[in-house]
């Protein structure tokens, strides 16, 4: 309509300049259009300032939970997914949204997931899981962030991480997430599945290795930070691959200075 009418207008006077037979517009006509158009105008205005207001304001909505691992255990930390929901052939973290229906209602899904491991200050272990979501207030914030449906499994030491979560398909654009946080003590091991490497985020070590490249790795937490207990063999390979390329490139120079020599 806030398109429509103006050019509608502008044709008709274009075609009364081009030809004098074209009849203006009646009154009438003129002003129920101009009529539409307003209130056409004022929809769009108080859309956009509902739309504006409803992303206003942060909230979120937090769980703690207490994990069971003894000072030297291993904690394996897995990323899954529901094919039956959603199907990603590559799994990984994204601000992507797709429209899914779940029990015949229509919701999102989204796969913006952050995974961060600290060290507990605690005499636990413990989890924390914080969605975040937008609103109009920040009881509106929080109460979309509380509604954000979100699951993990606890299988002995091994804890499975949804890789989504689901959440009103009407707060498809309100920046949405989930962070999940472990916190572990001195002494336990953390183990990040391959499931886990995009999933990864700034998660603090001693020799500040990428997220990517934690996975598959062990982890033991120190009085400060996490340190890798299984890079060095990977460190060592590295280096021996290099002292055996670096000799036959100095043979290949030497032959080369020959060859000019003899030319």
């Amino acid at each position: 309509m806030l398109i429509g009418i103006p050019f509608l207008i502008l044709f008709i006077l274009g075609l009364r300049i081009l030809s004098s037979n074209v009849k203006k517009l009646s009154k009438p006509t003129s002003l129920t259009l101009l009529g539409i158009w307003i209130v056409a105008l004022l929809a769009m205005i108080f859309t956009g300032l509902d739309f504006g207001t409803s992303h206003s304001t942060y909230g979120q909505s937090t769980e703690k939970n207490i994990l069971n691992i003894a000072k030297n255990d291993t904690l394996n930390i897995k990323m899954v997914n529901d094919d039956d929901i959603y199907y990603r052939h590559n799994l990984r973290r994204s601000y992507r949204r797709e429209e899914v229906e779940i029990n015949g209602k229509k919701m999102t899904y989204s796969n913006y997931v952050k995974v961060d491991v600290k060290k507990s200050n605690s005499s636990n272990n413990y989890v924390i899981i914080q969605k975040e979501s937008k609103g109009k207030n920040k009881s509106s914030a929080n109460s979309n962030a509380k509604k954000i449906s979100y699951e993990y499994e606890i299988e002995g030491n091994t804890i499975m991480l949804d890789a989504f979560y689901l959440s009103d398909f009407k707060n498809i654009w309100k920046d949405e997430e989930i962070k999940i946080t472990f916190y572990v003590k001195e002494n336990v091991t953390v183990y990040f599945d391959n499931s886990t490497k995009t999933f990864l985020d700034d998660v603090k070590n001693e020799t500040d290795i990428y997220d990517k490249d934690m996975a598959n790795h062990y982890f033991k937490m120190t009085d400060q930070t996490l340190t890798c207990t299984n890079c060095d063999n990977e460190i060592e390979e590295d280096v021996e691959v290099e002292t055996k390329v670096t000799p036959s490139k100095k043979v290949i120079k030497k032959s080369k200075e020959l060859e000019e020599e003899i030319i």
